[in-house]
């Protein structure tokens, strides 16, 4: 009969992602208030990274990449907060690697077309925001808007299609829009 014996550490609050690491004992948890762990559950630590999110904010989402690069040779975590922030951490040096920042803007939602190094957010104005993270560079924004429409709605789902280097977006309003990107280069 298989024996489960469960291993428990307690951080500051609702944990809302976790990514684990190579080493089969460690993790990468994000808390509801904007903190980045590392956990070691061997070693039973927990260390705090300082590069977090504004505190008593709120994560909105994170995603986990793995990349092979040397730079990033343990993957990239991408996290968005209503602090205004998406961030992209470093996993192997577990450094805040880039940052972009909308005043007053909450990034609600993201996605990644890693190949290009392109991330497009959604944002409670109704705006997307594409950035370029390799090279840090804002690369533009749209709002999304029906022509007969004098609203914007929170952008609430952003879905990457690489194959097509495009976007499908949702908005708070059920309107569905496919975000079409020209000019990349490979």
């Amino acid at each position: 009969m298989m024996e489960i014996k469960p291993e428990t550490i307690t951080l500051d609050s609702v944990t809302t992602f976790i990514c684990q690491k190579q080493a089969e004992d460690q993790a990468m948890v994000i808390s509801r208030q904007g903190v980045l762990w590392l956990i070691d559950f061997s070693d039973k630590t927990t260390l705090r990274l300082n590069a977090s999110h504004a505190s008593q904010r709120k994560i909105t989402k994170a995603k986990y990449i793995v990349n092979s690069s040397e730079e990033y040779h343990n993957g990239i975590l991408f996290s968005a907060s209503n602090d205004y922030t998406l961030k992209l951490f470093n996993m192997g040096s577990y450094e805040l690697k880039s940052e972009f920042y909308s005043p007053k803007k909450d990034c609600l939602t993201f996605d990644i077309i890693p190949e290009y190094f392109i991330v497009c957010g959604g944002y409670n104005d109704g705006y997307i925001r594409f950035f370029q993270y390799e090279q840090n560079v804002n690369l533009g924004v749209v709002l999304l808007v029906e022509p007969k429409q004098n609203k914007a709605y929170p952008v609430t789902t952003v879905v990457a299609i690489p194959q097509t280097r495009n976007f499908l977006v949702g908005n708070s309003n059920g309107d569905i829009y496919m975000v079409y990107i020209k000019n990349l280069e490979s």
